[in-house]
């Protein structure tokens, strides 16, 4: 499946217009600024083009810019992944995405796009 196909997908999973409005581009830049690698490039592509976050299967993916639509009742992305930076030897390029509830979360290696 193609990442347009996917982005496609997304987008159809949300017919009610259910979903934040996409994020702004200064708003990914701020956090791949502070992660020191850019987001991959699909995932980049589901928040400039799709939503600020609130996507997902079953979570949902944190937003850059707004908490409304959070399910965790986190903080925006950059400030949960800098709270996350706090703990001894975590590693800089992994950002959380999305909490699953029950202290789970999903992850994603900003290192290897």
């Amino acid at each position: 499946m193609t990442d347009d196909r996917i982005i496609h997908r997304i987008r159809e999973q949300d017919a009610a217009g259910e979903l934040p409005l996409p994020a702004p581009p200064e708003a990914v830049a701020e956090l791949e600024a502070a992660v020191g690698h850019p987001m991959p490039p699909l995932l980049k592509r589901s928040y400039l083009e799709v939503a600020d976050g609130g996507f997902g299967h079953w979570g949902e993916a944190l937003s850059l810019t707004d908490t409304t639509y959070s399910f965790s009742d986190s903080r925006r992305l950059l400030e949960e992944y800098l709270g996350w930076r706090e703990r001894p030897n975590y590693p800089p390029s992994v950002v959380p995405l999305l909490a699953w509830g029950c202290a789970i979360w999903s992850l994603v290696d900003y290192s290897t796009p």
